[in-house]
């Protein structure tokens, strides 16, 4: 099916009506205000969207989509005229689906000009099968990972045993919603699992989730269907490990330490020179040490301004798929350039495409644009390949329909899981329009192709900041949308964040965008954190003024954070120089270090991953350790220079001392 068709079905035979009731019979026909009534093939929907048939009782005019109310849903194709219109509607989470049209929105056709009265609501019910969705890394170099489990609606049960596991074991699975927000009681709770693999060996570890393991907590509690199986090529060795990472780490590894201060498991200079002394970690034989490896905060706050960087002309957007190979799109227009400076026009979007592009990637030659037309709408797609001219491509047409409007959004195809990721704005929880026209909570879809595969809120959300939620219900309308979007009001008032931009780099994804903070005048650009796409991200900075509808990339060697402010920045990345490190080895078992390294300067370096635009790969602050001898005691200590990067300390996080495997004795 072509994607133009994916959303059209042959319209079903109605045979469930919903109709005014008139309390004073025969007084509404007598003075000629049309009656509405809604019809559709069932008031229970299993589907991603049904259709809905809108009568009158006489022919109208005037009416327009933003004039349908629905309630956990949104409305899309509208058609018709006269007496007879139809739509469809995309349900955003299970359960109740609630259309109705209020009174005074259309006109009768006839000279009498009467308006219609108040629809009596028409309530569908939507309740999806209970499908179940494994995600997860295609290949892990740890012995131990996450595997994701995603429902439709909120269920019950799941438990480690339930999951099969061929060459592993599960442990410690959870539901991730309801354990962050239980307080919200919405539709996202208890749909969001995650349990812990660990392989038995090196090799291909399969998950899956036999049928009937849990049950939907509403409805007919009807029971869960049997899940993808999901296969992980695992490659670890099975070394031995030693990681100091939580505060209880650093607190029981610390032999001396000058001039730092530790606080929820950070490592952080209090003066212009601090240093840090291990204990010495003993084993019961010896181990071959094989390196250590050191890993600092992700608050990545030192950016600095750059003025403007690239073409200027709508919101930005950088695409770098490889070292000298940058592409800029900026509204209608796409740029291309070698070095970041000089910008060559390689395609203008077709008329109907226009200004609205959001994000971008690409793949194997082919690269991917995203268009909100016109404006915070659903994701249209358009594909384009290269050729002699610069870019060539065509319109795709509609891939995401987005539970509520707000689709700025951003696209990264991941190399963990091969898949594009979109995330995107979720205006539900409050008036946008009020807030910069983003929101306190954004949804995460995912797809093979960026073709199929969508739904709605089908991972867990990345960024979900509402306040309590009041149950009332309201409206309000978008300047370039023809109807009316609903949205739960929240107390007390809710920061806003949108118009996201996503990178990776090594194992971590960061995730910037808009930050309207509740109560202030400036907006500003937010810079959120996970190791995981599939959890919520962390809050860990923000920077920059003014209204940024940012994009990020690496090119030229360094990072790019460009707006469309009159201030882009610049950073080399989320390590901060300045830091020393070594190692010893206890290679007789007497408690004391007999052999150290020399001194080593360590920092992480950074660079374009072969294939990929938004993941950049990452070689690690590490120290190889092959030139010491096996022993059974083990040290590291590490000094820092507070005065390389001004303003700007080396905040130390984990450090990993990692041994060759199979070398006790």
């Amino acid at each position: 099916m072509s994607i133009q068709n994916r959303f059209k079905r042959t319209p079903p035979l109605r045979v469930i009506t919903c109709s005014i009731l008139i309390l004073l019979t025969g007084q509404a026909h007598a003075l000629g205000a049309p009656v509405a009534t809604f019809s559709t093939d069932s008031t229970t929907v299993t589907e991603l969207s049904f259709d809905v048939d809108l009568s009158f009782s006489a022919p109208v005019k005037d009416l327009q989509k933003h004039e349908l109310k629905v309630e956990n849903g949104h409305p899309t194709s509208f058609e018709g005229e006269g007496a007879t219109y139809r739509f469809t509607v995309f349900p955003t989470y299970a359960g109740k689906v609630t259309i109705s049209l209020p009174a005074g929105v259309a006109v009768d056709a006839s000279e009498g000009k009467q308006s219609n009265l108040a629809s009596a609501p028409l309530v569908v019910n939507y309740q999806p099968p209970i499908t179940t969705d494994l995600y997860g890394p295609l290949e892990s170099e740890e012995s131990s990972w996450h595997v994701y489990i995603t429902f439709p609606q909120k269920v019950s049960g799941l438990t480690d045993s339930d999951l099969a596991v061929v060459n592993g074991t599960a442990s410690g699975t959870i539901s991730t919603s309801a354990e962050t927000h239980d307080t919200h009681q919405t539709a996202l709770e208890g749909r969001y699992y995650r349990t812990t693999i660990t392989a038995s060996k090196p090799g291909m570890v399969e998950v899956s989730l036999p049928a009937g393991a849990v049950q939907a907590v509403a409805g007919n509690q009807e029971s869960s269907l049997v899940s993808n199986t999901l296969r992980t090529e695992c490659t670890s060795d099975f070394g031995e490990k030693w990681i100091v990472d939580s505060a209880e780490d650093w607190s029981e590894h610390t032999a001396s330490s000058s001039h730092l201060q530790f606080s929820d498991g950070f490592a952080e200079p209090t003066a212009d020179t601090a240093a840090f002394s291990s204990t010495v970690k003993t084993f019961s034989e010896k181990l071959q040490p094989r390196s250590v490896t050191f890993t600092q905060s992700p608050v990545w706050n030192h950016w600095r301004d750059a003025g403007n960087i690239g073409p200027r002309g709508g919101a930005p957007i950088l695409l770098p798929i490889a070292n000298d190979d940058y592409y800029f799109i900026g509204g209608k227009n796409v740029h291309h350039s070698t070095d970041m400076k000089n910008w060559e026009l390689v395609l203008s979007f077709p008329k109907e495409y226009s200004k609205w592009t959001t994000t971008a990637e690409y793949k194997d030659g082919t690269f991917y644009f995203f268009s909100d037309k016109p404006n915070d709408e659903d994701s249209q797609l358009f594909i384009g390949e290269k050729s002699e001219g610069g870019l060539s491509g065509e319109v795709a047409g509609l891939v995401f329909v987005a539970p509520s409007y707000g689709s700025d959004n951003s696209l990264l195809r991941d190399d963990t899981d091969g898949r594009f990721h979109v995330i995107y704005e979720e205006h539900s929880p409050l008036n946008a329009g009020k807030h910069s026209w983003d929101s306190p909570l954004a949804g995460h879809a995912s797809s093979p192709d960026l073709v199929s595969g969508f739904s709605h809120h089908m991972h867990q959300p990345p960024v979900d900041h509402r306040t309590e939620p009041t149950g009332e219900i309201v409206y309000h309308q978008h300047p370039h949308h023809d109807y009316d979007h609903p949205y739960q009001k929240h107390e007390p008032g809710q920061d806003a964040y949108g118009d996201w931009t996503t990178i990776k780099i090594g194992q971590r994804y960061y995730l910037f965008g808009d930050y309207d903070q509740h109560g202030q005048k400036e907006m500003s650009v937010a810079r959120f954190t996970s190791t995981s796409l599939y959890e919520e991200f962390e809050l860990v900075g923000s920077f920059g003024a003014g209204h940024p509808d940012p994009t990020v990339g690496f090119a030229e060697g360094q990072f790019y954070l460009i707006t469309q402010q009159k201030s882009d920045f610049v950073s080399p990345g989320p390590w901060v120089e300045g830091v020393e490190a070594r190692a010893g080895v206890d290679s007789n078992g007497d408690g004391s270090i007999d052999q150290w390294t020399e001194w080593q300067t360590v920092k992480e370096t950074y660079d374009h991953k072969p294939g990929y635009a938004r993941v950049v790969a990452m070689e690690p602050a590490q120290i190889v350790l092959s030139g010491l001898p096996a022993g059974k005691g083990f040290q590291f200590e590490f000094r820092i220079n507070n005065q390389i990067v001004p303003e700007w300390p080396p905040i130390m996080d984990r450090v990993e001392f990692a041994f060759e495997p199979g070398t006790s004795n």
